[in-house]
């Protein structure tokens, strides 16, 4: 969403996660959100399409990210979530 600091609008998604989630529930969820995103964009980046179990979820990491001319879609881990952002540029 734009703000008055910036002229790139940024949408942000995001999964709160509670006391009970289990890891193997979030990475299922993962596995699934990849999968579509990949069918709709094609790899990312970096060739990648599947999330794999030997990937890393590292704290404010990118998982993946796409280049689509004046968009970039970027899926990442951040304070403990997992992020969707849609950036746009102008």
């Amino acid at each position: 969403m734009p703000n008055n600091n910036s002229a790139n609008p940024i949408v942000v998604l995001g999964k709160e996660m509670t006391a009970n989630t289990k890891y193997f529930i979030l990475f299922e969820e993962l596995v699934e959100l990849v999968k579509v995103l990949t069918d709709y964009l094609g790899d990312d980046e970096h060739g990648r399409s599947e999330f794999k179990s030997e990937e890393s979820l590292l704290l404010n990491s990118t998982l993946r990210r796409w280049l689509l001319n004046e968009l970039i879609i970027e899926l990442v881990v951040y304070n403990e979530h997992i992020q969707l952002y849609f950036k746009y540029i102008t």
